[in-house]
């Protein structure tokens, strides 16, 4: 099973259900991976407004703000926070796109079809919802493919094949249809146990948390924040490797060591140049990751 964002939530929870209750093993499960996943509120805002100034797009005393007031969990302002986070964004306009920080954003209009300027090819609001965009054939990204998704799935004839219910506008991750409940907890609680039945032999799971680079919203540095305080170290030599795709470093990838009872692996893996949904931005690179994974060479 395989999930991403807000995923990182109820990917371990649904891994956990399987677990429990697949007691005659007539699921033949054999793992999950999830990528850039929304764990940790706190380490997801802290290291996002670091990605940030890392990309030179806060100035310094901006920054030196934030850090004073923002980056600790036990003395967090929320006031003095939200105005900076309001003042950061006010700089920015609309024309960043915080999923992938390096790449365009789509310039289209459809304010005829009932949508406005696109701050991101996404359309989402910040660190809520997941979309889902259109793999391209070719390693390119194209900005404006889910405005052009989301008007072909809201044409009459397209709903129609579909057989969709009359009057429905098809929206990403719409409210009213899948509302979750956020109470802003952290879930790196779940992990850890995944884990822990890893390491005592309970389940023979393959676990991969994989992690687009250019992502701010769920970072590289949030999900790092996370995994290296599950309990488990990395293997020897396993730290760190790149690994590659069509001949180029395509990321790193890092096998954690859970010990000799061990079935299980655990394993974290960077996809350089890829925002928050991987396939999205680095398709060619995702399908490489993807069949390693199948293959269990990961």
């Amino acid at each position: 099973i395989a999930s991403e964002s807000y995923g990182g939530h109820y990917m371990p929870q649904l891994t956990m259900e399987i677990l429990n209750r697949n007691t005659d093993n007539y699921i033949n499960f054999k793992g999950f991976l999830v990528g850039n996943p929304y764990v940790d509120p706190f380490s997801n805002t802290l290291t996002q407004f670091q990605a940030f100034y890392d990309h030179g797009l806060v100035a310094k005393p901006l920054y030196d703000a934030w850090v004073e007031n923002c980056s600790d969990r036990n003395h967090y302002n929320v006031v003095t926070c939200e105005e900076l986070k309001d003042e950061i964004f006010d700089k920015w306009g609309d024309r960043i796109n915080k999923y992938a920080l390096d790449y365009p954003v789509c310039k289209e209009s459809h304010s005829s079809s009932r949508m406005k300027w696109l701050p991101s090819s996404q359309i989402l609001r910040l660190m809520e919802l997941v979309g889902t965009p259109v793999l391209s054939d070719k390693d390119i990204y194209h900005p404006c493919e889910v405005s052009h998704l989301i008007e072909y799935l809201n044409r009459n004839d397209v709903q129609k094949a579909l057989h969709s219910k009359p009057g429905i506008k098809w929206t990403i991750c719409a409210k009213g249809v899948i509302n979750y409940h956020k109470d802003g907890l952290p879930r790196t609680h779940l992990y850890r146990e995944l884990v822990e039945m890893g390491t005592e032999g309970k389940h023979s799971l393959n676990m991969l948390i994989y992690s687009g680079d250019d992502d701010s919203v769920c970072s590289t540095a949030g999900t790092q924040e996370w995994i290296y305080d599950l309990g488990v170290e990395a293997g020897e030599n396993l730290l760190w490797k790149p690994w590659k795709a069509n001949e180029q470093t395509a990321g790193f990838v890092t096998h954690f060591d859970l010990g000799d009872s061990a079935d299980a692996t655990f394993t974290f893996v960077t996809v350089h140049g890829a925002g928050h949904e991987v396939p999205a931005y680095r398709p060619v690179e995702a399908l490489q990751m993807f069949k390693i994974f199948l293959r269990g060479e990961w």
